[in-house]
C-alpha cells in the first residue's frame, strides 16, 4: 500500500438514504468549470448508483468500454456491490493529461453480507473523467492501463501483462483449450471475451483496475480473483483455470459451495491440484478423528490445517461425487439449489440430501469415508 499523508477538511456531504459522499475543500472551492461538472456528475452516479448492471450506469459511463460489457469494474471488487451502506470520501480531482481528469477516492463500506460484517471494509481507488461530445463520461482505471500492457489473445480469452513479465504462451494457449472443451460442454454465458489481468503479484493486477489499496490484498502468488459480473480476471499467472472455470458456471447460479467446488475439482486452489488438496486433508483430519466435516460453516477452525476456505475442498468432493454417479447431469443438478445464507451452505446441504440420497446426519461420515477410500483417477 502506498503512504498517503491528507489534509482533509470536509466542507460538504450529500447524501442519499444509506449513500454518502464527501468532497475535499480544495474541489470543493474550485472555481475550473470542468472540476465542478465532474464533481457534480461523480456525485450524480455514486448517489444515484444502486446495484450491479442497473441501466443507469449507462447514462454516466463512456461507450468504449460499455460496448465491451464494462462499467464500474470497482465497485463489483466489494463484498456487497454497491454504494448503498457506503461512506466516500473523493479527496482529488485533477487534469493528468490533456484529456483525461483522475478522480481519487476511498470507499468504506457498511452492512452486513450474509452473516459476516463489512464495516471495517475500506478501498482507495481512482476512476478517470474524459469530455465527449455529450458532456464528461466515467472511465476505469483499465483504461488507462491497458494501452501499456502487452496482449496475447485467444478464442474465448485476451491476456493482458506488463512489460518484462516472463509469459508463457504454451501454459496460455494449454489453459485455453481445457476452457474450450469445458464451454463445448457447459455452455458459454459471456458476451465479451474474459478480460485476463496478470500482475507480477495479486496487488500489481488490482492497480491496472485502478486500485491502490485492497483489504484483498494477497502476497501469494496463486491467488486470484474472478469480478463476476466484469468478466476480469486478476491473477499471478498464465494458467488460473480454477477463476476461468468461474467464467462458465456463474450463468448457474446455486450454492457458493458448488461455484468453489467445481472451479477446485477443475483448478485446483491456491496452486494445489484437487487430487494433492484431498490427500493433504486426509492428513489433517488423521489426527482428529472427532472432528465433523458437516459444519461446512466452522470447516477451517475445526481442520485447522492453517488453509482458508477449506469449503472449496469439501464442495469438489461432492462435485467429483455426482460425476461419479451421474455424470454431467448429476452435477448439474448441484446447482438448482441455492444458499438462503451464503456462508452456512443451506443450499448444499440440501442438494446433498436430495440428489445423493445422504441424510443430514450421514454428511460427516460420507465425507470421512470418501476422503480416506480416494484414489486418484
Amino acid at each position: 500500500m502506498k503512504q498517503f499523508v491528507f489534509l482533509i477538511l470536509i466542507l460538504f456531504s450529500a447524501q442519499s438514504i444509506a449513500q454518502k459522499i464527501t468532497f475535499d475543500i480544495g474541489t470543493l472551492v474550485s472555481q475550473d468549470s470542468s472540476i465542478i461538472a465532474i464533481r457534480e456528475l461523480w456525485k450524480s452516479y455514486v448517489l444515484n448508483y444502486k446495484k450491479e448492471n442497473d441501466s443507469i450506469v449507462f447514462k454516466y459511463w463512456n461507450k468504449a468500454e460499455t460496448n465491451r460489457g464494462l462499467t464500474d469494474i470497482i465497485i463489483s471488487t466489494t463484498p456487497i456491490k454497491s454504494y448503498l451502506n457506503a461512506d466516500l470520501l473523493t479527496f482529488e480531482i485533477k487534469k493528468i493529461d490533456t484529456q483525461f481528469y483522475i478522480i481519487r477516492n476511498i470507499l468504506t463500506l457498511g452492512g452486513k453480507f450474509g452473516e459476516t460484517s463489512y464495516n471495517e471494509f475500506t478501498i482507495i481507488y481512482n476512476i478517470y473523467a474524459k469530455k465527449d461530445s455529450l458532456g464528461f463520461k466515467l472511465y476505469n482505471g483499465l483504461y488507462q492501463y491497458e494501452p501499456k500492457l502487452l496482449h496475447f489473445e485467444t478464442k474465448y480469452v485476451d491476456f493482458y501483462y506488463p512489460v518484462g513479465y516472463k509469459f508463457n504462451n504454451q501454459k496460455a494457449s494449454e489453459l485455453c483449450t481445457v476452457y474450450s472443451d469445458l464451454i463445448n460442454k457447459f455452455g458459454n454465458p459471456n458476451k465479451h471475451k474474459v478480460i485476463y489481468l496478470i500482475g507480477n503479484n495479486l496487488d500489481e493486477a488490482y492497480h491496472y483496475i485502478g486500485v491502490e489499496y485492497t483489504p484483498f490484498s494477497s502476497s501469494n502468488l496463486a491467488a486470484g480473483y474472478h469480478i463476476e459480473s466484469q468478466n476480469i480476471i486478476l491473477t499471478c499467472r498464465e494458467n488460473h483455470l480454477h477463476e476461468l472455470i468461474h467464467t462458465i458456471f456463474k450463468q448457474y447460479g446455486g450454492s457458493t459451495m458448488f461455484q468453489e467446488g467445481i472451479a477446485t475439482y477443475y483448478g485446483g486452489m491456491g496452486g494445489s491440484s484437487y487430487s494433492v488438496l484431498i490427500h493433504q486433508l486426509k492428513k489433517a483430519i488423521a489426527s482428529k478423528p472427532k472432528i465433523d466435516l458437516s459444519k461446512f460453516d466452522d470447516l477451517d477452525n475445526s481442520i485447522g490445517n492453517g488453509d482458508f476456505n477449506n469449503y472449496y475442498i469439501i464442495g469438489a468432493i461432492f462435485i467429483d461425487y455426482a460425476f461419479k454417479i451421474g455424470g454431467s447431469e448429476k452435477v448439474m443438478a448441484l446447482f438448482r439449489y441455492k444458499d438462503v445464507d451464503t456462508f452456512k451452505f443451506d443450499g448444499a446441504v440440501t442438494a446433498v440430501c436430495k440428489e445423493f440420497g445422504i441424510q443430514k446426519d450421514q454428511i460427516n461420515s460420507f465425507l470421512k469415508n470418501y476422503i480416506n477410500t480416494h484414489k486418484d483417477s
